[in-house]
């Protein structure tokens, strides 16, 4: 009788280490965060628009940041001090027109928060950089397209070192 409830009982245990362990990796699997094209055309809250800052996303080369228009949107209504993993900030460059007005696009950038681990050295940002594409409907796709063609996506070493330097250790210029 003894050995008959010490199975139970070891059976059940066993089965609780199963379930749990199981649990755990579905809790991994779930806190995985993914940039999708989707996320991307949803990020249009207007976070603000900077000129004459000297700093990169100034546009093609020659052409200097007081002559472009940097507007940021994000999918957030203010970036905070915390930033939670799928926060996405966009930002789109533009030639400035000589009445102030935007010019041509000529590239967005995008910052992802990924999940923690994708990269904790850099704040588990991804980095995507879309150059403007007059066969994009920016209607539809207001911050650009990611296609394999015309998208560097990742761990950018470029915006990280630039990002790094970020006050606050955030890799945000906008909390600056």
């Amino acid at each position: 009788m003894k050995t008959k409830a010490l199975i139970i009982v070891m059976t059940l245990l066993a089965g609780i280490f199963f379930f749990q362990c199981e649990s755990d990796d579905e809790v991994e699997e779930d806190e995985k965060v993914e940039l999708t094209q989707d996320k991307l055309d949803k990020a249009t809250s207007h976070l603000g628009d900077f000129t004459g800052q000297n700093f990169a996303h100034g546009g093609p080369e020659g052409i200097s940041a007081d002559s472009t228009i940097r507007e940021v949107y994000g999918n957030v209504d203010q970036v905070g001090s915390s930033i939670e993993k799928g926060t996405l900030i966009t930002k789109r460059t533009y030639k400035k027109n000589p009445d102030g007005s935007n010019g041509q696009l000529f590239v967005t950038f995008a910052m992802f928060k990924r999940e923690s681990g994708y990269d904790s050295e850099n704040a588990d940002w991804e980095y995507v950089q879309m150059p403007a594409d007059e066969s994009i409907d920016y209607t539809e796709h207001p911050n650009g397209l990611l296609s394999e063609e015309s998208v560097a996506r990742g761990k950018l070493d470029g915006c990280i070192s630039c990002h790094g330097a970020a006050s606050g250790n955030d890799y945000l210029f906008t909390n600056d």
